[in-house]
């Protein structure tokens, strides 16, 4: 008997086969326990293809529901359609599979398998071929994903993309503005977001160069307590108003003779800043 190391072949053809289709199911278990446990190559007792089987104790590794009876039909069979040939003896039956080497050599089943396909090809082509077209086309429409199908993108892959490409864009006011208008660039369907983001960015960047640079400049706020108005200077100083009105201070002394009257003076209440072209 042989043992359960190495492995053997089942060909496809078995699926055509008699035992396959119009047999029960247990039968083809059977058949292929024999071929599993015949010898794969010649020993003392037994040549390639041979072994000695003791089906009634042998039943639970074959299979749970497998009969001492089923064995005996499918033996039957086997042997009406010359596949295998036993003699019994004593303590059980001595079985070889038939053809064994033939079962067992791919290459034969491979020049089988060209000349069936051969057959197949000549008689396919005088054979007509009726299509339902409409099936084919539902089949097609429910499977194949329409191509270039527009995906809106979400603000953690715009923010990943701008910083791939070093974009300087707020993202949350691009997807507000083409929310809004639809997804349109235009008046057509947006058709890559990627593209839509280098365009803005482009934009924004062509803005940025044309307006012309500015810089907070500051500026001090001077209070006349006469006229009680504010004057606007770019440096700190002592000022005085420059109204004829308020021309209420004097300076010098009489017996100098150089006395004159001078504007009320100044006080720097606040600052303030403005935007200034640099």
């Amino acid at each position: 008997m042989a043992n359960n190391t190495g492995a053997f072949h089942i060909a496809r053809q078995l699926f055509d086969s008699e035992i396959w289709i119009k047999k029960p199911a247990t039968w083809k278990i059977i058949w292929i326990y024999i071929l599993g446990r015949v010898n794969h190559s010649d020993s003392t007792n037994f040549q390639r293809g041979e072994g000695f089987f003791r089906f009634s104790r042998e039943l639970d590794k074959i299979g749970y529901d497998i009969t001492e009876n089923m064995v005996k039909k499918c033996l039957s069979f086997l042997r009406e359609k010359q596949m295998i040939s036993t003699s019994r003896s004593t303590r059980g039956t001595r079985l070889k599979v038939l053809n064994y080497n033939k079962l067992q050599d791919l290459d034969y089943f491979t020049s089988t398998s060209r000349s069936t396909s051969s057959e197949r090809q000549v008689n396919d082509k005088g054979t007509p071929i009726v299509k339902n077209v409409k099936n084919e086309r539902m089949i097609k429409t429910s499977i194949v994903p329409p191509k270039n199908k527009f995906i809106k993108p979400t603000k953690a892959e715009l923010d990943a993309y701008c910083e791939k490409m070093k974009y300087d864009v707020n993202t949350e006011k691009w997807l507000a503005h083409y929310e809004s208008n639809g997804w349109k660039v235009g008046k057509n369907p947006m058709k890559s977001w990627q593209s839509a983001l280098t365009t803005w960015n482009l934009s924004n960047k062509d803005k940025s160069e044309v307006q012309p640079s500015v810089r907070e400049v500051e500026w001090y706020v001077y209070w006349c307590y006469h006229c009680q108005e504010e004057y606007f200077k770019k440096e700190r100083g002592n000022y005085r108003c420059t109204k004829p009105d308020c021309q209420c201070e004097v300076r010098g002394s009489v017996e100098d003779g150089n006395l004159e009257e001078i504007g009320a003076k100044l006080e720097n209440r606040r600052n303030i800043f403005k935007k200034e072209s640099k």
